[in-house]
């Protein structure tokens, strides 16, 4: 669809939790518009009638209005992205009833997120001293960053902490060591271990989640020929459910406040284990987010998406290849949507994040919501 470039393009260089919330709050809004023109599935929140309106004007005015009111700073190229969609649009009734359905949809879902708590998330979080604690990363100048987004309201799910990780592993514990020694031998700078294929695999998966997995629901909605409608609802309900996921994965994250592994294997004699070795000098292959280690925020979107697109077109057994907008020219077949939301969790191990139950659990519980929010809304009528 037209809009998805200004939404994708308006949204670069947002912290991952908040380009997810205004991908969701996108495309909530152009499903809505478009099921006021012809309901073929619940609204998520505008339940009214505008039959005879223009799809694309409404979808346009819609994707606008709600990114000019979460990223203003954005407006010229939201602006020219909507003057050409609608100068192509013969004007007429149908033209100005699409445009002020879409303006209703787009004000319904920013009212609706207003207070929802995204605002005040970004609050950082204080070093810890015991080992296991996570704490500030070498060259890095923020703290735990976002340590509130666990307390945003969710789209879909009622309860954040319901789905909570359980515990990580123990420090002392064997689990704990061999993901330890794993992540040291492959997930840094220079490591002799890693192989080309996860370097090439780390470096794929390096960029944010919304575009990745949107790219992928874009080349599968084309792929199955979805019209307007499908894929309106496609979007909104990845880009819900991976929203959500981050929510999820953030009460756990900041509910642990687990170390990461560059501050776990630099402060190894304090943990305890008699199988982990500390390396004071040791560095991920590349830099580390500010944020706790348990679990992995990249995974649970993995995870969410992976479940949301399996539903919808027809299982998890398909074939496709996709790029990476942070390796360019790079092309990864899969066959499975598994498959590539394992390889997107398992890439940061590669890089130096997480441990491997980081990851792991992060995928589980991205599962879990992406199922949640599959029962909870968006259904056929």
């Amino acid at each position: 669809m037209a809009v998805l470039a200004a939404a994708q393009a308006a949204g670069a260089g947002l912290f991952s939790n908040q380009e997810s919330r205004l991908c969701a709050m996108v495309w909530v809004a152009v499903h809505d518009a478009l099921n006021s023109i012809q309901r073929r599935f619940a609204p998520y929140l505008t339940d009214t009638l505008a039959a005879g309106a223009h799809p694309a004007a409404a979808a346009a005015q819609a994707t606008h209005d709600v990114l000019l009111a979460i990223v203003p700073s954005q407006s010229a190229l939201v602006n020219q992205q909507l003057a050409a969609i609608l100068g192509g649009i013969t004007a007429g009734a149908a033209k100005d009833d699409g445009i002020a359905i879409g303006t209703r949809c787009a004000q319904a879902v920013v009212t609706a997120r207003t207070g929802d708590g995204a605002a005040q998330a970004d609050v950082t979080w204080p070093d810890g001293t015991a080992p296991g604690q996570y704490r500030s990363i070498p060259n890095v100048l923020a703290r735990g960053v976002y340590s509130r987004w666990g307390q945003v309201r969710p789209f879909v799910i009622p309860d954040a902490t319901a789905l909570r990780a359980p515990p990580p592993d123990a420090l002392a514990s064997a689990a704990y060591a061999t993901d330890f020694n794993e992540v040291k031998s492959v997930g840094t700078i220079n490591s002799s271990t890693r192989t080309a294929d996860q370097t090439e695999i780390g470096r794929f998966w390096l960029e944010n989640c919304p575009p990745a997995w949107n790219r992928l629901a874009r080349e599968r909605a084309v792929a199955q020929a979805l019209d307007g409608w499908q894929q309106a609802r496609l979007y909104a309900l990845v880009h819900v459910a991976m929203c959500d996921a981050l929510i999820v994965n953030f009460e756990s994250k900041y509910h642990y406040a687990f170390w990461r592994p560059v501050t776990a294997i630099r402060s190894a004699e304090t943990d305890g284990n008699s199988v982990t070795v500390a390396d004071t000098n040791w560095l991920p292959f590349t830099p580390t987010p500010p944020t706790p280690d348990y679990t992995s925020a990249h995974a649970a979107a993995g995870g969410a998406a992976e479940v949301v697109l399996a539903d919808l077109l027809g299982g998890d057994a398909q074939a496709f290849t996709l790029t990476s907008d942070s390796l360019p020219g790079a092309r990864r077949s899969y066959t499975r949507f598994s498959q590539a939301a394992l390889e997107n969790a398992e890439s940061r191990i590669y890089v130096g994040f997480h441990f491997r139950r980081a990851v792991l659990l992060g995928l589980d519980q991205g599962r879990a919501v992406g199922r949640a929010v599959l029962a909870g809304g968006f259904r056929p009528v």
